[in-house]
């Protein structure tokens, strides 16, 4: 009898419910986000990232947010021939949904899922470009560690699946329009405040 009230005691303590506050929070994401598919396949990116989410934890297993993203902030585009000083952004809109699952009483795994609606412009030496509504899914990993009841931290992983169209300005004025998706990989770390 003694051992099976200790088995059932290490599995309530191993599978226990994480720590943290369910109901509304805020995050910051800081990070690092690069594609070699900006445009056309070969043209390479990357740059600082950063998001502002707001969320709502409704149990330790879901929780769901929406909020601003900064994918790449002024970086350098590669792989134009004949341009020079060539720059891209891109940010906009994202919504996802975060399905955790806790493996102690501090720390969780993540799969995280959504939907981005992105603008990006860029500039090159002799003209520029837009891609607006470039949108697409959002997926990726990641871990969470509960460092109180208002405060957790993440470490993730994100792949954008974008599509779009992208209209382009040569320095002459003459206009055309080009493929615009773009596959955008982003490492990241967010801090998380509970209200």
């Amino acid at each position: 009898m003694p051992n099976k009230t200790a088995l059932t005691l290490t599995f309530l303590s191993i599978f226990s419910l994480p720590a943290s506050a369910e109901g509304l929070y805020g995050s910051f994401s800081l990070g690092n986000a690069s594609t070699t598919d900006m445009t056309e396949a070969g043209k390479s990116a990357s740059s600082v990232s950063y998001a502002l989410m707001l969320g709502y934890e409704f149990n330790p297993y879901f929780s769901e947010e929406i909020g601003y993203t900064s994918l790449l902030s002024d970086a350098s585009l590669s792989g134009y021939t004949g341009s020079t000083d060539t720059t891209v952004s891109t940010d906009g809109i994202e919504v996802a949904a975060l399905v955790s699952w806790p493996v102690s009483e501090q720390l969780s795994i993540f799969g995280r899922i959504g939907y981005a609606v992105l603008t990006t412009s860029g500039n090159l030496s002799w003209g520029s470009f837009t891609i607006k509504n470039l949108n697409g899914l959002v997926y990726g990993p990641g871990i969470r560690i509960n460092l109180s009841k208002e405060f957790d931290i993440r470490a993730g992983y994100t792949i954008y699946t974008l599509n779009g169209s992208s209209a382009w300005t040569s320095q002459n004025g003459s206009t055309w329009t080009n493929n615009g998706d773009a596959v955008i990989n982003n490492n990241y770390l967010t801090g998380t405040y509970h209200f």
